[in-house]
């Protein structure tokens, strides 16, 4: 069995994680703007991949990109015996961050490299919002 549909547990933030996940409970996917070059860097990013600067911005990103890469992780089997079947991809945005996030909404044998996606916030009951892909 596949799971199509987003599998998200809750997560708690904490000092480090409390801008992102602020951003990501407003329906927004952060990203980070180097002040001196104005590379866009992932979320996590604390200094700038492309010219090493350590001031910048957080800005909102389209929550557009591609497949990149995927694993499929596949369960144990529960007592029933049924196994389900997760896709886990890395995501180029369109802004240029690479981001890991779960795809949903596809087979795990339907997915390619180059697929396009789009960023959702999916919340957990009890938890905050999380960014999960699926097919564009």
């Amino acid at each position: 069995m596949s799971l199509t549909e987003p599998f998200v547990l809750p997560m708690a933030g904490d000092p480090e994680t409390e801008a992102f996940f602020a951003a990501t409970d407003a329906g927004i996917f952060p990203l980070w703007r180097c002040q001196e070059c104005s590379t866009v860097n992932g979320p996590n990013e604390r200094s700038c991949r492309r010219c090493r600067g350590i001031e910048g911005e957080q800005v909102a990103a389209e929550g557009v990109g591609h497949v990149v890469s995927y694993v499929v992780q596949h369960s144990k089997p529960d007592s029933a015996g049924t196994t389900y079947r997760l896709v886990v991809a890395i995501v180029e945005l369109d802004e240029g961050p690479w981001w890991w996030t779960q795809l949903a909404g596809v087979e795990p044998d339907e997915v390619r490299v180059g697929d396009r996606v789009l960023l959702e916030m999916v919340t957990p009951e009890g938890g905050r919002a999380i960014p999960v892909a699926r097919p564009a």
